[in-house]
């Protein structure tokens, strides 16, 4: 478009150079005229150089010497006349060139602008493009650290129910919920002793779990992601109805966890937990937040 711009308009240029060449033309070529065709009596008069015979009778008078110059002034007037016309339609067509060279600086910069803008956006879906990979580069890595830390949870060795992975937690669930003091007890404390005794037999392994679930849970929390709810469900997608069992009496024995992660844990992550599974019904008020 700008190689066309600027053909178009040296084409406009030469034209004009053209016609003021024509211009030009059509003023000296009348003097030039009424140079060549002027008579010998002319001549001989401004030179006073008067051939043999010439009498004072035959000299030409102020008016008469005008007269000569007649058809020539017209004839000058005339291409006068058309060079003034000539002028007026150089500078019209001039004028018209200038506001279509505007025009087109105009398209031209309106063009740069877009695709200024479009490159603006581009640099702006390939920087959230960045952060989005960022985020679940990070996100998958805690969501595999997790998945890691619950295949590897080992629990019940001291009583000879050795159990590794997600088998631990079935173990851990049917411990608790046998006890005495869990079967009767709806205060937190109690349970919270019965919880806290079932971790020593887990050897750490509870912390180390619960540790890499709530750096997932943070990560995911400080993101700007926090409305797409489908990487939450994903790591939602892991968990076993024990291993929620397990979360939800972290939660509710006074783990580390911060409210904002609790309320995301209980909201999003152990939906389903009342479902054909096996617990104190009396502590579910505690997910209700009563």
């Amino acid at each position: 478009m700008s190689f066309y711009g600027s053909s178009v308009r040296s084409d406009k240029v030469n034209n004009s150079s053209f016609y003021w060449i024509v211009f030009i033309l059509l003023l000296t070529v009348p003097a030039m005229i009424s140079f060549i065709n002027m008579t010998p009596e002319l001549l001989f008069t401004a030179h006073a150089n008067l051939p043999e015979g010439y009498t004072a009778q035959n000299e030409i008078s102020i008016g008469e010497l005008g007269d000569l110059y007649g058809f020539t002034n017209a004839m000058f007037s005339g291409f006068a006349m058309v060079g003034v016309i000539l002028a007026i339609f150089l500078q019209t067509n001039e004028l018209r060139a200038q506001r279509q060279q505007l025009r087109d600086n105009q398209d031209e910069m309106q063009a740069t602008r877009d695709e200024i803008r479009q490159q603006v956006r581009a640099a702006e879906l390939q920087l959230e493009t960045m952060e989005r990979q960022q985020f679940e580069s990070t996100f998958f890595r805690l969501l595999d650290e997790f998945r890691r830390s619950i295949e590897t949870f080992e629990f019940g060795g001291s009583k000879g129910l050795y159990k590794k992975g997600y088998r631990a937690f079935d173990i851990f669930h049917y411990r608790m919920i046998i006890n005495e003091n869990y079967k009767g007890s709806q205060d937190i404390r109690a349970v919270s002793i019965v919880y806290s005794d079932l971790k020593v037999e887990a050897i750490g392994q509870v912390d180390v779990m619960l540790n890499s679930f709530e750096n997932l849970i943070l990560f995911y929390l400080g993101s700007q992601y926090t409305k797409e709810k489908h990487y939450i469900h994903t790591a939602s997608a892991i968990l076993t109805q024990q291993i929620k069992f397990v979360l939800f009496y972290a939660i509710n024995c006074s783990e580390s966890f911060t409210p904002e992660s609790e309320k995301l844990i209980i909201q999003f992550m152990l939906s389903g937990l009342r479902d054909g599974l096996e617990m104190n019904k009396e502590h579910w008020k505690w997910m209700d937040g009563e």
